[in-house]
């Protein structure tokens, strides 16, 4: 056993709203019998000791140590976090220091003791961890929760244990698994350890439990090919939806061996909901719209339609002018996720992907011109967002110019090609059963780069119809 990583990010936004210090510790299976213990720890620039007050030097000092089942201390490491702490960095909201750590476990069972000092008076600095490393690998290990996951572009390799980039992604974690608002995303990312010497399938199950064991949503089933010892799995998952309160994200991983026996693996990850407060006046106490004509009006529904279905689009048709001046108030009242707040986040966030997808996707400037957001990638961009992944790959082998967009939230991938080479993207395929697909999309692709768009949706060989 020996330590492997230590490193400190420097202070970072967070979702950390109740607590002023966290500690998360979670387990992944390397290969061998040992096992990779990552803690991360969060702590609330505003907990800090400043003796010298604002623009004076913040001095954070780790104490961990580590025992073994017969309470004989077998490990122990001291590290210092040092900084000139601003008014400005006191006074900004959610501001955090996010520091890791890492273990290298033999098979055994273990408590873990992380002591902080240099924090005010009240603030708990003191946090015991028991840890037991398995003697065999188990079918899936600990869930690591963050508020960021994306593809690493840096292309910098790196010789040191990095915990903060694992498998081409950067990951944001965040300790206190706590999330502001009801339009965050929670990110999270895990380990399967194929229990086979061949590839398997792996069906994953994601639930999210309230603290009175309802289930509130279910994520999407997965069947996950994996070879070779394993694979990870990564997504995210929604707030909205969900109100203030305590979670726990259930991820089951069941995998069917050859002889017909059955491995099945449970981890429970604990996060919170929390709303953003504020004593300002709410948007909801707003009608905006109660000096618009008739026309402005339709106008505003019009750029609605990827929100609403055809039965609401009927509805608001019938509707004199005042009661679409009621309507719209009422609708964006409705799906403000934090009413505590001035602002709508929901809106501003869906006029964001309209705004955006009119800079990157509109077609022409004459009168036949296509709007970005009515364009295949703009419908899907002001529907989801920005994709967690997108591959862009020009002509190449004789192919038409192609994007392929990944979401980790819902899992849906949606291809792109572009058939007459003027930038128009169409949509011809994609997992999403809610989208338009082109028959026989296939044809446009020579076999060559066909497979690499398979190994993309990750489908392991013949059409993809099959599946």
């Amino acid at each position: 056993m020996s330590l492997i990583f230590i490193s400190v990010t420097g202070a970072a936004p967070s979702g950390n709203a109740d607590s002023f210090l966290d500690l998360d510790v979670v387990r992944f299976f390397p290969e061998g019998n040992s096992l990779i213990l990552e803690g991360y720890i969060e702590l609330a620039l505003s907990a800090i000791e400043l003796k010298d007050g604002p623009g004076g030097r913040a001095g954070i000092d780790f104490h961990l140590t580590l025992e073994d089942s017969s309470k004989k201390e077998i490990y122990q490491n001291n590290w210092k976090y040092e900084e000139v702490v601003t008014k400005e960095m006191l006074e900004e909201e959610n501001r955090n220091l996010i520091d890791s750590f890492a273990l290298l476990l033999n098979p055994g069972t273990y408590t873990l003791k992380l002591r902080v000092s240099g924090v005010k008076k009240g603030v708990r600095h003191e946090f015991e961890r028991q840890i037991v490393a398995p003697v065999e690998r188990p079918l899936l290990s600990d869930i690591l929760l963050a508020t960021q996951i994306e593809v690493d572009t840096t292309g910098k390799a790196t010789e040191q244990y990095n915990a903060y980039l694992k498998d081409g992604l950067l990951i944001t974690p965040n300790p206190s698994g706590c999330f502001i608002g009801a339009t965050s995303l929670v990110y999270f990312y895990c380990q399967l350890q194929n229990q086979e010497t061949v590839t398997s399938n792996i069906h994953m199950e994601l639930q999210i439990i309230d603290a009175q064991e309802n289930l509130v949503k279910k994520l999407p089933d997965k069947d996950l090919n994996t070879t070779g010892r394993g694979r990870i799995y990564v997504g995210a998952f929604s707030t909205g939806g969900l109100k203030e309160g305590s979670y726990v994200l259930r991820s089951v991983a069941t995998q069917k061996k050859k002889s017909g026996e059955k491995v099945v693996g449970r981890r429970d990850k604990h996060f919170s909901v929390t709303a953003k407060k504020t004593s300002a006046a709410t948007y909801a106490e707003i009608n905006e719209y109660i000096d618009f004509n008739e026309v402005q009006l339709d106008s505003v529904f019009r750029l609605m339609r990827y929100l609403v279905t055809n039965k609401t689009k009927n509805y608001f048709t019938s509707l004199s002018a005042t009661g679409k001046k009621n309507f719209l108030h009422e609708y964006w009242k409705q799906q403000d996720p934090v009413p505590a707040t001035p602002e709508n986040e929901f809106r501003n966030e869906y006029e964001r992907r309209l705004d955006h997808s009119n800079k990157q996707f509109s077609m022409g400037w004459t009168a036949d011109a296509v709007e970005g957001w009515l364009t295949d990638r703009g419908r899907i961009f002001t529907k989801f967002g920005e994709p967690n992944e997108r591959l862009q790959r020009p002509n190449e082998y004789g192919s038409p110019p192609w994007e392929l967009w990944k979401f980790y939230n819902t899992g849906y991938s949606y291809l792109f090609i572009d058939r007459n080479d003027n930038e128009l993207f169409d949509l011809v395929f994609t997992n999403d059963k809610d989208e338009p697909m082109m028959p026989g999309w296939e044809r446009q692709f020579p076999n060559r780069v066909l497979q690499d768009i398979y190994t993309e949706f990750g489908y392991s060989g013949g059409s993809i119809y099959e599946e």
